[in-house]
């Protein structure tokens, strides 16, 4: 198992391979032909560091203002650690803007 990744102030960005909980087919089904299979989900977001213990938080976006602390975030999701599977580092935010408009 692979646990959350050690973040800076800045917060990282990561790809996360992790298994959900899933329901099986709805209605009757016969125990005998029941094929249950894992469900393999793939994550992408800035981790939350700190959020909420036991989890991975991620979310996948945030206001960039003025002020240097992130106040709002959007889409938060908690991944319980024990379904976590891979975390793939990408990079982390930066105040720097890499593309600028005109």
């Amino acid at each position: 198992m692979t646990t959350a990744p050690t973040t800076t102030s800045e917060w990282e960005l990561v790809s996360v391979t992790w298994i959900d909980a899933f329901d099986g087919d709805t209605g009757w089904t016969e125990v005998s032909e029941y094929e249950a299979e894992a469900c393999t989900c793939l994550s992408v977001g800035f981790v939350w560091p700190g959020a909420l213990e036991g989890y991975l938080t991620l979310v996948s976006g945030f206001i960039i203002d003025a002020e240097e602390d992130i106040n709002t975030v959007s889409n938060v999701a908690h991944i319980p650690l024990s379904m976590v599977k891979r975390i793939q580092h990408l990079g982390t935010n930066s105040s720097k803007p890499i593309v600028t408009g005109k």
